[in-house]
């Protein structure tokens, strides 16, 4: 699991270094602190599900790990991801 604060270039050249290599992302959804803003209240409270789950997809995530799982699967069916 990655865990970070912010979307620093070098943590996002680390991140596409990780997914060009072919290894599983697993990134957490649960708080702001742990993905640089890119959380689940994100997604759910302020309505921003491609700014926070979209996100996470886009950087490479195969893993989201979430308090909100039947929100985030809506929202992967609405963009035929599941």
């Amino acid at each position: 699991m990655l865990l970070f604060r912010s979307n620093s270039g070098s943590f996002l050249r680390l991140l596409q270094k990780v997914k060009d290599n072919g290894s599983k992302i697993w990134l957490n959804g649960l708080w702001p602190s742990l993905n640089g803003g890119h959380d689940d209240d994100r997604a759910v409270e302020l309505n921003q599900k491609d700014e926070s789950w979209g996100w996470l997809l886009e950087k490479g995530a195969s893993l989201i790990q979430t308090d909100r799982p039947v929100q985030l699967l809506q929202y992967l069916k609405e963009e035929g991801r599941r």
